[in-house]
C-alpha cells in the first residue's frame, strides 16, 4: 500500500499532527501531571494552544494511539451524528465536551455536523456511494 504524499494528503483533508508521536505524548502526559501549563506546552511544541487541547482530547478518548497521524478520514454512523448534534443544540454541553462524550476526534467535525444539521435539517448519512 502506498503512502499518500503530504500534498495528497492536504488535497483529501487529512490533518497532520506537528511533532513526532512521541513528542506528542510526552508533552499531553505532561500537561496531565500538571508539571506543564497549556500554554507553556504550546510554546514547546510551537503550536496553537488549542492544538494542545486537541491533543489532549485525542489521548484521553483514545489513549497514545489517538496521538498518531492518520492515513485515512473516520467515519461516524448517522445516528452518533445525529445524537451529537441534537446534544450540542440543546444545550448539553460545549462542542469539545460533546466531542469527547461521543469519541469524536474533532469539534471541526461537529461544528460541520450542526451546520449540516442547521441548513438541511439533517445531518449526512455515511453510507454514500462513490461514483465510478
Amino acid at each position: 500500500m502506498a503512502l499518500c504524499s503530504k500534498k495528497e494528503e492536504a488535497e483529501m483533508g487529512i490533518p497532520k499532527l506537528r511533532g513526532t508521536y512521541q513528542q506528542r505524548i510526552e508533552l499531553v502526559e505532561k500537561y496531565l501531571r500538571n508539571e506543564i501549563s497549556l500554554n507553556a506546552a504550546a510554546k514547546e511544541a510551537h503550536v496553537h494552544y488549542r492544538s494542545i487541547k486537541h491533543w489532549v482530547t485525542l489521548y484521553e478518548n483514545e489513549g497514545p494511539e489517538g496521538l498518531r497521524n492518520k492515513k485515512k478520514l473516520r467515519r461516524y454512523p448517522r445516528e452518533l451524528k445525529l445524537q451529537a448534534t441534537e446534544d450540542y443544540l440543546d444545550g448539553q454541553g460545549s462542542l469539545e465536551s460533546i466531542t469527547k462524550k461521543y469519541g469524536i476526534r474533532s469539534p471541526q467535525s461537529l461544528r460541520e455536523w450542526v451546520k449540516t444539521y442547521n441548513t438541511y435539517g439533517g445531518v449526512r448519512s455515511v453510507n454514500r456511494t462513490r461514483k465510478k
